[in-house]
C-alpha cells in the first residue's frame, strides 16, 4: 500500500465542537471530544498588527490589509496572553495556549520562531500554571502571516457571517462591511477592527485564489480550517478541494498519513454543518457511525495542572512582547 506524501503541520488547530485539536509541529498536544470551548482572536491579531509595524508584511499583504493594521484601532495589550483557547485571571481557564515570537535574520530573508509553547491553567491567587510543551517552529514570513490570520479568523467567523445573505455570490465585501459597522460602537472598537481584518482577509485570499497564487494545503496546515470552508461559499477551487479531501477520507483513508487523516476529517466534518459537502455526514449515517468513533485512535488528553507555578502578570510580560 503506497503511503501519500506527508502534511507538513506546523501548528494546526480545530476548535469546532465537539472536537478540539492542537498539533504542534507535527505532534498531537490535545485531542478531545468537549462540550464547552472559549477562545481568543485578540492575541493573534495583536501580533500580526506587530508585525506589519515591523515591516514584516509589507511584500506579502494587499495594501488594504496594510492600510488596515495602520489606521485601526487595536488595544495596547490583549485581553489575555493565549494564542488561542481562553484565560480570564480568576474566572477560567480553557486550553490556552501560548507561544513567544521571535523575528530570525538573515542575509535574505527573515523566519518568524515561535517557541516555548505552553498550556496555561489557573492557579492560586495571583499565579498560574505553565505546562510547557518543548516545541518550536520556524515559518517562513507568509507562513506566520497565514497562520496567525487563520487562528484569528477562526475565532472571529461565527460573529462575521451573522446573514445567509452575507453568502451570496461573488462575494460582496461592502455589503458585508456594511452588516459589520452596523453592529458596534465606541466601546467595541477592538473587536470591530477584527472583524473588519477578516472580513480584508477573506477578499485577499479570494483574489489569491482567481490568480492562482494560494495553495490551499498552506491553508489548511496553517489551522486553516474555517477559512476555507468559507471561501468555499464564494469560490469553487476551494469548494472542489474540500469535497475532494472528503472523498480521500472515504475512499483511500488507509493511505493518508495521521496528520492527513486528522486534518482531511474535522474539514469535511466542519464542511457539512456549513452546507458545503455531505458525503462524509451521509457515510457516517449509512454506517451507524459518528466522528468521534474514526477519530478515537488520535485521542490524547490535554495535560493540565502538573506544570510550574509562575507569577500571572510575569507571564503576560513574557508572551506579549515580540522579540
Amino acid at each position: 500500500m503506497i503511503k501519500k506524501a506527508n502534511l507538513d503541520i506546523p501548528l494546526f488547530i480545530s476548535t469546532d465542537q465537539p472536537l478540539i485539536i492542537y498539533i504542534i509541529n507535527n505532534k498531537i498536544v490535545g485531542c478531545e471530544i468537549t462540550k464547552t470551548y472559549n477562545n481568543n482572536r485578540f492575541m493573534a491579531y495583536f501580533l500580526l498588527k506587530k508585525l506589519a509595524n515591523k515591516g514584516i508584511l509589507k511584500s506579502i499583504c494587499s495594501e488594504n490589509l496594510l492600510y488596515h493594521f495602520e489606521n485601526n484601532y487595536l488595544l495596547d495589550i490583549p485581553i489575555t496572553p493565549c494564542l488561542c483557547g481562553f484565560y480570564e485571571p480568576g474566572f477560567i481557564s480553557n486550553r490556552c495556549l501560548l507561544a513567544k515570537v521571535n523575528i530570525h535574520e538573515t542575509e535574505n530573508k527573515k523566519n518568524i520562531i515561535m517557541y516555548d509553547f505552553a498550556l496555561l491553567e489557573p492557579g492560586k491567587k495571583d499565579t498560574v500554571i505553565i505546562n510547557k510543551l518543548n516545541e518550536s517552529i520556524a515559518l517562513s514570513e507568509k507562513e506566520a502571516f497565514l497562520l496567525l490570520s487563520n487562528i484569528c479568523f477562526d475565532a472571529t467567523c461565527d460573529f462575521l457571517f451573522t446573514k445567509e445573505s452575507a453568502f451570496e455570490r461573488p462575494f460582496d465585501k461592502e455589503y458585508n462591511k456594511e452588516l459589520i459597522n452596523s453592529k458596534y460602537n465606541e466601546h467595541t472598537k477592538s473587536q470591530h477592527s477584527i472583524e473588519l481584518f477578516c472580513l480584508e482577509y477573506v477578499d485577499y485570499l479570494l483574489a489569491q485564489l482567481n490568480l492562482n497564487k494560494i495553495n490551499l494545503d498552506d491553508l489548511l496546515r496553517l489551522s486553516g480550517l474555517k477559512i476555507l470552508t468559507v471561501l468555499a461559499r464564494f469560490d469553487s477551487k476551494a469548494e472542489i478541494y474540500i469535497q475532494n479531501k472528503a472523498s480521500e477520507v472515504l475512499n483511500s483513508f488507509d493511505t493518508l498519513t495521521q496528520n492527513q487523516k486528522i486534518s482531511y476529517l474535522v474539514l469535511a466534518y466542519i464542511s457539512n454543518y456549513r452546507t458545503i459537502t455531505s458525503t462524509l455526514d451521509n457515510y457516517l449515517s449509512e454506517n451507524s457511525m459518528k466522528l468521534e468513533q474514526i477519530l478515537e485512535d488520535f485521542y490524547v488528553k490535554f495535560p493540565t495542572e502538573i506544570g510550574i507555578i509562575r507569577k500571572r502578570d510575569e507571564i503576560f510580560t513574557t508572551y506579549l512582547s515580540l522579540d
